[in-house]
């Protein structure tokens, strides 16, 4: 998942400025004979749904921005921030549709160009959301949120090999981390070698996540003699997972509501001697924290898709399959290679025992993806469609939340059709719960 980007200060408003309404942030209502028609109600309302909206009640955000726009049909930053809403609860044709009309008012929005290419990438339209994340960094060269996005898609997309992200990621370094470089001080670490050393994780995926089922199985084994733990979440979901994991560490820090120089200051504060980062350029990341040096040894592990590009790292964790011998040019970082994996899966309880081949039913083989559209790219499925050719009556399942989509079904339609498969043969579903998921496999006999 890719990094949000909100408007949180300085919203510009376009009302027609008719009368004094005033705006009631605790109801979300507002008195007056015309409703939300004043510039400063209008921002005042603005700055109540933002509110709601980070403060992740959806349903009241979307509420004061449906409202505004009753009064301000036209009005960018409610459009762009309920197309926002709608990319989050995974309504993506309906999030490029009202991004697109905020952006039509105020082309200059660098942060509806960036949630744009979000929705965009979630539709499988890869060259579209790196187009759009050039232009919110042409407006704002300093976006964070939307350089790592960039970087997130490019990994996702057949078109760029590792010298190119490698490029960019370095880029990334040069515009957005080396300038805070200056923040870092020196470190005032107890080098007393008999005391257990403090090992800090930076992740806001310690949940039913592929990031959270491989890191369970590490929590569970570190050595409490030797290692205090610490966790540094950067957001505020929780589940189950979440739960067992917290029963494993030393502290559990909330820093979902800090920002990277405040959250670089409780690291240094706890006086961590090692931080390992598990988001990458992924949503929720923290690398603008990394990048003021809170702790003397830095490093990178689960969930780091590609190199990072930083020179505050001092090493990612790695193995033989994931970075083979001769790969290392292609990463900032030295690697890390542990001896056989450098991840450990860990099945949840509900995952079951593998059912018999559904084929034996149904007279036919059912293949299967359950990944999202950003990683199904073109050449993935030019080869779908031959192996499907060549296995008489076979059927290929894709589930994923964006199948939701009418638009995003006809779109995949379209690609295999293109390449001779006829539609009957493509199963298209949304995503379901996690649980639930892992009954879905019982329908496939091969799966990537």
């Amino acid at each position: 998942m890719s990094n949000i980007t909100h408007l949180i200060d300085g919203h510009p408003v376009a009302g027609t400025g008719r009368s004094a309404d005033v705006f009631n942030p605790s109801t979300g209502t507002v008195s007056g004979q015309v409703p939300l028609a004043d510039d400063a109600v209008i921002q005042q309302a603005i700055d109540s749904a933002v509110q709601h909206h980070t403060a992740g009640d959806l349903p009241k955000a979307e509420g004061i921005y449906q409202q505004i726009l009753q009064a301000e049909p036209n009005q960018p930053v409610a459009l762009h921030l309920l197309g926002v809403i709608a990319h989050q609860v995974g309504k993506n044709d309906i999030a490029v549709d009202l991004i697109g009309k905020a952006l039509a008012v105020k082309p200059d929005l660098a942060e509806a160009h960036s949630n744009l290419g979000l929705a965009l990438q979630e539709l499988g339209k890869l060259d579209e959301a790196v187009a759009s994340y050039h232009k919110a960094l042409a407006i704002k060269p300093d976006l964070a949120e939307a350089h790592s996005n960039l970087l997130f898609c490019m990994a996702n997309s057949p078109d760029y090999g590792p010298e190119e992200i490698l490029k960019e990621a370095k880029h990334w370094n040069k515009m957005h981390a080396l300038p805070l470089g200056a923040e870092a001080v020196s470190h005032a670490n107890d080098p007393n070698l008999e005391r257990r050393l403090k090992i800090g994780y930076l992740s806001g995926d310690l949940r039913q996540h592929p990031v959270g089922f491989f890191m369970e199985p590490v929590f569970e084994n570190h050595d409490k003699i030797v290692f205090e733990v610490h966790v540094f979440t950067t957001q505020h979901k929780a589940d189950d997972v979440t739960d067992r994991i917290k029963d494993h560490v030393d502290q559990w820090h909330d820093a979902a509501h800090l920002n990277p120089q405040a959250l670089a200051e409780a690291i240094r504060e706890e006086g961590i001697d090692i931080l390992t980062d598990l988001t990458g350029h992924a949503a929720f990341n923290r690398y603008l924290t990394l990048a003021r040096r809170p702790a003397p040894v830095q490093i990178l592990g689960v969930g780091n898709f590609c190199t990072s590009g930083l020179d505050c790292v001092d090493g990612l964790l790695s193995d033989r399959f994931e970075t083979p011998e001769g790969t290392d040019g292609h990463y900032s970082e030295p690697l890390i290679r542990l001896p056989d994996d450098f991840i450990c899966y860990r099945p949840p309880d509900y995952a079951g025992d593998v059912g018999p081949s559904p084929c034996l039913n149904n007279g036919y083989i059912t293949f299967g993806c359950f990944n999202n559209l950003a990683k199904i790219s073109g050449p993935a499925i030019a080869l779908w469609a031959e192996i499907l050719k060549q296995v008489p009556e076979s059927r290929l399942l894709l589930k994923t939340m964006a199948l939701a989509s009418e638009r995003a079904r006809a779109r995949l339609k379209s690609l295999f059709t293109v390449h001779g498969v006829s539609e009957d043969r493509i199963l298209l579903e949304p995503g379901v719960p996690h649980r639930a998921l892992f009954a879905e496999y019982g329908r496939v006999d091969s799966r990537r």
